[in-house]
């Protein structure tokens, strides 16, 4: 009986084409992601009748390592399936785990202006070689990267050196900042975790003690009354040695003062609604600024016409309604 083997057309997985039947030594690949499969078939050529099949998978190791035999060289930032072809024998990886790797910790906060180093926990974190560059992080700002150099502790800990970061706007708060860890000018090291950098800045959107006071504790954000802005402590000085014009959430008895209904023309209205019968009972929703703390701070505090009423608690909204 004669024999002959088909091989089909190849199948796309995860958008990947190999596009040549066989995927020898000569076989050039698209680097693009996961694998190919192709089924083999030996047929009878008296019968035509198929025998048995198989799938051959072809995959680039340099693009992917899940479920192949891909070795991870780190002192070459080269995935292969050749773990000859790594440089030491220490810089073989073979699983995951083992990879360098930033490893989650408490959130990174920076103040904006600030000058801070940041330290990074970590694993595997290789010890450049002679002739290879040392550590830097690479934070993307508002679309432009600004790379700040490193020192690798060791192989779990690296620290971005002291330096300050700027974002542009007064109505963000807050900022996610994407970055990275590399090191001989292009190694990158894992982030599996997406870890982010988060800047910071306490006057914007706060420009009254309440919003300013009311923000996360995590910020560490005070209002300093002499200069009426929201900052860190230390850009408030005291007026002297004892006693501090910076209002934090953690002072003792804090109160904000001067309570101001809304007035601004962008704002909520400020009283809603303007009318309601003599005999009372109509919900009254006020908007301003300072509006206390905590709703505590409103009972027995309110009046409407001369007349006191009764806060709604859940209708509070600490220092603005």
């Amino acid at each position: 009986m004669t024999l002959s083997t088909e091989i089909s057309s190849p199948e796309k997985k995860e958008e990947v084409y190999c596009g040549q039947e066989l995927c020898g030594d000569t076989c050039e690949r698209e680097r693009v992601s996961y694998w190919s499969g192709v089924e083999l078939r030996l047929n009878s050529k008296e019968t035509g009748q198929m025998l048995i099949s198989t799938e051959v998978k072809f995959y680039n190791c340099s693009v992917h390592q899940l479920a192949f035999r891909c070795h991870w060289c780190k002192y070459r930032n080269l995935c292969t399936h050749d773990p000859s072809s790594c440089s030491f024998q220490e810089g073989r990886v073979n699983a995951s785990e083992d990879c360098p790797q930033l490893v989650r910790s408490e959130q990174i906060l920076i103040p904006v202006g600030e000058v801070k180093p940041i330290t990074l926990k970590a694993r595997n974190l290789p010890q450049p070689q002679s002739g290879q560059r040392g550590y830097e992080c690479v934070l993307n700002i508002q679309g432009v990267k600004h790379r700040v150099t490193a020192l690798r502790f060791n192989s779990s800990s690296v620290q971005c050196q002291n330096s300050s970061y700027l974002y542009d706007g007064m109505k963000i708060s807050e900022l996610p900042v994407d970055f990275s860890v590399v090191w001989n000018g292009n190694f990158i090291i894992d982030n599996p975790e997406n870890i982010q950098v988060h800047l910071y800045k306490c006057a914007a959107q706060r420009d009254s003690c309440g919003t300013c006071l009311k923000a996360e504790r995590r910020f560490q954000c005070g209002w300093c009354s002499g200069e009426g802005r929201c900052t860190l402590r230390p850009h408030c000085p005291p007026t002297n040695p004892y006693t501090t014009r910076w209002l934090h959430l953690d002072t003792k008895n804090v109160k904000c003062t001067n309570p101001r209904i809304s007035e601004e023309v962008h704002s909520p209205q400020e009283v809603t609604p303007v009318a309601g019968p003599p005999e009372g009972g109509t919900l009254v929703t006020i908007h301003g600024t300072n509006l206390g703390l905590a709703f505590s701070d409103m009972v027995g505090n309110v009046e409407v016409a001369g007349v006191r009423c009764s806060p709604v608690e859940e209708g509070y909204i600490i220092a603005e309604q």
